[in-house]
């Protein structure tokens, strides 16, 4: 599981997709009359490298600068939805019937299971993300308060505003079929949202003319600086996850890509910061961003530059989501209904078989374990779902089975890549330890914080391996 894990997140763990949309999004300030077709693989492909460059450059620069930037874009993007929330939900009511069509009956082709299926891919893409403080708990201040309410308070915030915002946009944009083109000037949701709301006239209908260049501009200018803020978030958590696959002694030079180090603005300024614990994981960073590079040239430079952000867009859902999503929880499920199958100790001293989970969680959550089902049927049915085949293909050349197929080659990759290191262990006689020895800061009266960790990765021949060696 480690390697099918690491191996996944390797490859996938990034906004390669993203780094093309934003290149997208650039190209649309600068020409905001090509928007689709029309569009330069190059120009496109060197703004996503460019901005990739820029978010790890500054990963490595400055950890708290980092953080700093993350609040902000967060604070500004939460605003940005809130505003269009009210704004097209008062608009849509004031200004014609836009609220009043919205109705929940079939107005179109298609609908089968594959169709479906394909639409939650890419309607749960937005929803991603919120995993990825889970992946750095190591560097939060008091993690038992501040991550718990701030997990509760996100999670809510999303329940409540996306729902909201796409109630906001079909106000705006009325949907009466695919057949209906008049109120949709692009296929860019904001700015459609944007051009209708600068637009409405007396009658509360849109204007039906081309789209004002200037709002095409604005938008995509907008729409580009906040993909800039999600990839400064996701160069920060996904380094340090790297970082940590690093640390089980799966890679080649393990160590190298495990180890922190002083960020530049650290080394500039020695007399002030030194000691501070001002580091990056400058190596892991390298890595990521090696990646990312590696994704957006291989697929940015074999399709259009829409048709490569969706396609990278499923791949990173299917497996980050689906796939390694479905592993664990159903790895959890397992550990509860381990829990209930161990048999108690028959006789006084007897250790109890099995994981034993009930023993070692410290929560319960509700209706237990009701969530752990419905999250591995959910997600199951997604997985299998893909392989339906949708009434209508999409338009990047490719057979409708080609993405789902991609993504579940990735896990077996890992399950290659263990393969491959049990092998060379057994050929050298030898197994690899690994040891982390972690060094917390307890003040009574306060979270327990990690403020460092030594990791040490050794090559033991097979029979010099105790049990203690096993344990670590």
């Amino acid at each position: 599981m480690t390697c099918i894990f690491g191996v996944s997140f390797l490859i996938f763990g990034n906004l390669a997709g993203n780094a093309l949309q934003f290149g997208i999004y650039m190209q649309a300030v600068i020409n905001p009359q090509c928007q689709d077709n029309c569009l330069k693989r190059g120009p496109v492909i060197a703004w996503a490298i460019s901005i990739l460059t820029i978010c790890a450059v500054i990963n490595i620069a400055t950890r708290k600068f980092s953080i700093w930037l993350n609040n902000i874009f967060a604070v500004m993007k939460v605003a940005l939805v809130v505003v269009m929330t009210f704004l097209g939900i008062a608009f849509g009511t004031i200004h014609g019937d836009g609220c009043k069509k919205i109705a929940w009956e079939h107005k179109g082709e298609g609908g089968q299971i594959g169709d479906v299926v394909l639409a939650l891919f890419y309607a749960m893409y937005p929803y991603t993300g919120y995993e990825q403080p889970y992946y750095v708990l190591a560097e939060v201040r008091r993690p038992k308060t501040l991550f718990a309410n701030g997990v509760m308070y996100a999670m809510g915030t999303i329940l409540v505003l996306y729902p909201l915002i796409n109630t906001s946009y079909l106000c705006m944009n009325p949907y009466t079929g695919p057949q209906d083109e008049r109120n949709h000037h692009s296929t860019n949701a904001a700015i459609d949202f944007f051009w209708n709301l600068s637009n409405i006239n007396a009658t509360g209908r849109g204007n039906t003319s081309e789209p004002d260049l200037r709002t095409v501009q604005g938008i995509s200018a907008m729409l580009a600086l906040f993909i800039f803020g999600n990839l400064i978030a996701q160069t920060y958590t996904a380094s340090r996850v790297k970082q940590e696959i690093a640390k089980e002694g799966i890679l080649p030079k393990s160590l190298f890509f495990a180890a922190g180090s002083d960020t530049l603005f650290a080394r500039w300024f020695q007399s002030k910061y030194a000691g501070s614990g001002e580091q990056a994981p400058m190596a892991a960073t390298a890595l990521h961003w090696g990646f990312e590079v590696l994704l957006v040239l291989i697929v940015g430079l074999r399709m259009e530059p829409n048709e490569a952000y969706n396609f990278l867009t499923y791949i990173y859902t299917f497996v980050i989501v689906g796939i390694l999503g479905f592993l664990t929880v159903a790895g959890l499920l397992y550990l509860k209904v381990d829990s209930w199958l161990s048999p108690a100790p028959q006789y006084p001293g007897e250790r109890r078989r099995g994981r034993r989970w009930d023993e070692k969680r410290e929560w319960w959550p509700w209706l237990d374990p009701l969530p752990c089902v419905v999250a591995v049927l959910a997600l199951g049915f997604l997985l299998f779902g893909a392989f339906a085949k949708p009434s209508r293909t999409e338009d990047d050349g490719l057979s409708w089975w080609v993405k789902p197929v991609v993504g579940l080659c990735i896990p077996f990759l890992g399950v290659g890549w263990w393969l491959g290191l049990e092998v060379w262990q057994r050929k050298g006689g030898f197994r690899i330890v690994r040891r982390r020895v972690t060094y917390v800061d307890a003040v009574a009266g306060k979270d327990p914080v990690q403020t460092a960790e030594l990791v040490i990765i050794k090559h033991v021949t097979a029979a010099s391996i105790t049990p203690f060696d096993n344990h670590l």
